[in-house]
């Protein structure tokens, strides 16, 4: 009695040969309810070259049963002849078609069957995401301090291990499930889950020996990872359809594959090119490009997996080899990937050996090493080595009376406001953006080095031009209140500080408009200044300095995150140094006002691994008006 094959899902049914179609006609699998076309030629091809062994020699044939093949290559007898020929089942029993169905076919059959159970599997995918990222934010949740403190180290392991065995094993049940649920035509989605939790050890250990097999060949070279890649490629279908152990599903992986390879890396490419194609181009659509992206990758994997499943049913339905491929070669692929994986630390050692290094220079080069990746034992950073000069203490009445005594001299377009100068630096004719420099000199004062960024403020009243029209433009974004500060840096000359403060003026100024410029200068000067120095393990605590709380929210590697509820001008000036005690150099700093509160960030040109932050204890102010003619 003939058998008929669906090519989709490789159900079979005996039908008698008086109810097949005379000639080439469509039908639908009753198991995975899609077309097949059915010809009965092609059929009694199929049915006569079967499992039918031929001797070279003299042409006798012999039918051998499916649970007598062996997969190894084999020599025997012919009983005819009485010669020797070397049989190769891998190469016999196949169907002597070409098993897999053309490009134009696949994709339609893909997208129909993605139309009728993709969206099952699309939620499957979506909640092994949802459950993928629950330790993120189970770990957002607890304090940064918990798992970030230095002196938790073994805690710190324990959930490092944890979270990739929770990983591991999560992804073998939501992969193992969509398997199943994609071989298994009759299984829901909930029973596949239930099936795919029931089986997560057997898919949890394919994958596994996915990845060292893969792995190693990789390492190997590109090309036996790449062959590896093809070859294994159908181990999980093979579980999930057969439900066997993990090195026959690789094994059974590889005959399917065999002598399909160019075939399947071909439609392999095919398919990368087309998701990489369609992903280029929703990226680009005006308006929604990153959401349609995000929608397309979403379908894209469900989608795949299906593709992959037709290509899998077309090489399944085609195998005529042993359902159990023998153990002994079920270890070959290890074997060459255990291989791969020793292959580099092999020639690591080699090379060393060949330079002939003894125990004592393995051991000072391994020191060397260990200073230039900065795990030599911490020391303490020198609070004054970090600062530019030791904080002082003084009283408002001796302030005043500095600042009485400074008094600096200016040229030809500048003005002398005591101990400070200002001048028009320079004009930029910008049609959308005029403005001006105004630049700032200052004395050198107690703590002036100390507390750069908030110690000098110019407030613009008026721009006027020769007919007493104001040219200032107080909307402009760049003339919000946080740009009032002028950040000032000490020159050349170790007794002076400057600083640059933009004022953007109303669109089509020029330079020979400007008449005159009204404002104010306000010095804010600390008369004490606390210190207080923070690592890793301050992260998360809420601390007293200078009578303000502060809070020591991220210590990066080269950049913090501060928050202080108190004035902007009490907070100074952040110092950071590396592991070696030594200053690093600040790059840049942002600053955002919330309510009582404002935080910091600030960046240096190193790793950071302690800070120090002062705050002023006590200032006085000092203000300066004035009105700079041209």
């Amino acid at each position: 009695m003939p058998t008929v094959r669906c090519p989709h899902c490789g159900a079979e049914r005996n039908t008698p040969s008086s109810k097949l179609p005379a000639k080439k006609s469509s039908a639908r699998c009753p198991e995975c309810c899609q077309t097949l076309i059915f010809d009965p030629a092609e059929s009694q091809r199929t049915q006569t070259t079967d499992n039918i062994a031929t001797c070279p020699h003299c042409g006798l044939q012999r039918r051998i049963p499916s649970d007598r093949l062996e997969i190894q290559s084999k020599t025997v007898n012919c009983r005819r002849c009485n010669r020797s020929f070397c049989l190769q089942p891998e190469r016999e029993f196949r169907a002597s078609g070409s098993g897999l169905r053309s490009i134009s076919q696949l994709l339609a059959d893909s997208w129909e069957l993605f139309c009728r159970r993709g969206w099952g599997l699309l939620g499957i995918y979506l909640l092994g995401i949802v459950l993928a990222f629950a330790p993120i934010f189970s770990a957002l949740l607890l304090k940064p301090a918990t798992w970030l403190n230095p002196q938790n180290q073994n805690w710190q392991w324990a959930i490092l291990l944890a979270t990739v065995a929770y990983i591991l094993l999560g992804l073998s049940w939501m992969t193992g499930s969509m398997f199943i649920y994609i071989c298994k035509t009759d299984v829901g989605l909930f029973r596949s889950m239930k099936l795919g939790l029931r089986h997560v050890g057997s898919f949890t250990l394919l994958l596994i020996l996915l990845i060292l097999v893969v792995g190693g060949g990789s390492l190997l070279l590109i090309i036996p990872g790449l062959l590896f890649c093809v070859w294994f490629f159908f181990c999980q279908y093979v579980l999930a359809d057969d439900n066997i152990g993990g090195l026959q599903a690789l094994e059974k992986s590889r005959l399917l594959v065999s002598g399909h390879w160019w075939a399947i890396f071909g439609r392999f490419v095919l398919l990368l090119v087309i998701s990489l194609t369609l992903s280029f181009l929703t990226a680009r659509i005006p308006y929604v490009g990153e959401a349609a992206n995000l929608a397309f990758s979403l379908l894209l994997t469900p989608f795949s997996f299906l593709y992959y499943y037709l290509i899998y049913s077309d090489l399944k339905a085609n195998y005529r080899g042993p359902q159990h491929p023998p153990i002994k070669r079920q270890w070959l692929p290890l074997t060459a990937a255990i291989f791969g994986w020793m292959l580099i630390p092999g020639l690591l050692l080699v090379s060393l050996s060949r330079q002939n290094l003894s125990a004592e220079q393995l051991l000072s080069a391994g020191k060397d090493i260990q200073q230039r990746l900065g795990t030599q034992p911490q020391q303490t950073p020198d609070l004054n080595r970090s600062l530019p000069e030791e904080p002082q203490r003084l009283s408002s009445a001796d302030y005043k009376l500095l600042l009485s005594k400074q008094r600096k001299t200016t040229s030809e377009g500048g003005l002398s406001l005591g101990p400070v100068t200002l001048f028009a630096d320079r004009f930029w004719a910008d049609d959308q953006n005029p403005h001006l420099w105004l630049k700032l000199e200052l004395s050198d004062f107690p703590n002036l080095s100390l507390a750069q960024k908030g110690s000098a403020r110019i407030e613009i009243d008026k721009v006027l031009d020769d007919d007493a029209r104001d040219l200032y433009d107080r909307q402009h974004s760049f003339e919000h209140p946080a740009f009032h500060w002028v950040g000032i840096n000490q020159t050349d000359e170790n007794d002076l500080f400057s600083g640059i403060r933009s004022i953007y003026l109303r669109q089509g100024t020029q330079a020979e408009q400007v008449h005159s410029i009204l404002g104010k200068l306000e010095l804010t000067l600390p008369l004490a200044i606390e210190s207080l120095q923070l690592t890793r393990n301050d992260i998360g605590k809420t601390l007293q300095i200078g009578g303000k709380q502060l809070i020591l929210q991220r210590l990066g590697s080269n950049a913090v995150t501060l928050r202080f509820l108190g004035d902007r001008t009490d907070l100074l000036n952040v110092h950071a140094s590396n592991s070696h005690a030594e200053p690093l150099r600040e790059i840049g700093f942002t600053w955002q006002k919330s309510g009582d509160a404002f935080s910091l960030r600030q960046m240096f040109d190193g790793n950071i691994e302690s800070i120090t932050v002062l705050v002023a204890g006590d200032s006085m102010t000092q203000s300066y008006p004035f009105e700079l003619t041209r």
